[in-house]
């Protein structure tokens, strides 16, 4: 996953719209949806930005039915099934979906809404991630504290390792071309350090998405079982 901290400015601008708008009551609706397909409670549409050939396109219709079942059965046992409902959009046209290095993210979660750019349907740990963020909106607000813990704690063990003290992973000011190189390097030694991919040390939202999507993947080791089992304490309170 790229690296960037325009994702993040644009990640916090979108929350910060998503609480105006549940303070005014309002929630985000699919535009103009089509039910293309429903597997364990999972329910996914195209809008009005899908391109009009979409469905008529058996290849891509086959990749959005095989990443959603391998969705559900690769985290069966790690998350709940809370049963989100999945948008296949345009990034290129949907306003909602936020720049990343200069292109359209390829999926975005937003306001119990999760959207899959249509170009990706072919690779699950879109979804994956996705419905990470979708999940994690759920825990409640109590419980925020432990994973905020699982994080702090997965970079302390970093920081006693390496004998160094603690140094920023996102730069104060992003205008800054010093400060973002330098949260980059450091980003990428506690990355090669523990293993653990670099985009989820930005913050405790990203750093759960990325342990779900790579949840089988991370090499089996003392610290990555410590931030493992920190994780699941919250997840049983869902």
């Amino acid at each position: 996953f790229p690296v960037t901290i325009q994702r993040a400015e644009s990640w916090l601008d979108q929350q910060a719209d998503i609480e105006s708008r549940k303070i005014l009551g309002f929630r985000t609706r699919i535009e103009q949806p089509v039910k293309i397909y429903s597997r364990q409670g999972v329910d996914v549409f195209i809008d009005k930005y899908t391109s009009t050939d979409f469905l008529k396109n058996k290849v891509k219709m086959k990749h959005v039915k095989k990443s959603v079942d391998y969705m559900l059965s690769y985290t069966r046992g790690i998350i709940p099934n809370r049963k989100p409902r999945i948008v296949i959009s345009d990034s290129s046209k949907n306003p909602l979906f936020v720049d990343v290095d200069g292109n359209k993210a390829s999926g975005i979660y937003t306001d119990r809404l999760i959207y899959i750019d249509q170009n990706n349907v072919h690779s699950p740990k879109y979804f994956i991630h996705e419905f990470a963020h979708y999940v994690a909106d759920l825990i409640p607000k109590q419980s925020e504290p432990m994973l905020q813990k699982a994080y702090n704690e997965m970079l302390d063990m970093y920081w006693r390792s390496a004998k160094v003290k603690k140094r920023k992973l996102v730069a104060d000011n992003p205008n800054n071309r010093q400060e973002v190189i330098e949260a980059q390097k450091w980003r990428k030694k506690v990355s090669e350090k523990l293993g653990f991919p670099e985009y989820g040390l930005r913050n405790f939202d990203e750093f759960f998405a990325i342990l779900i999507e790579n949840w089988k993947k991370l090499p089996a080791n003392s610290a990555t079982y410590r931030f493992k089992t920190l994780v699941k304490g919250v997840l049983d309170r869902l």
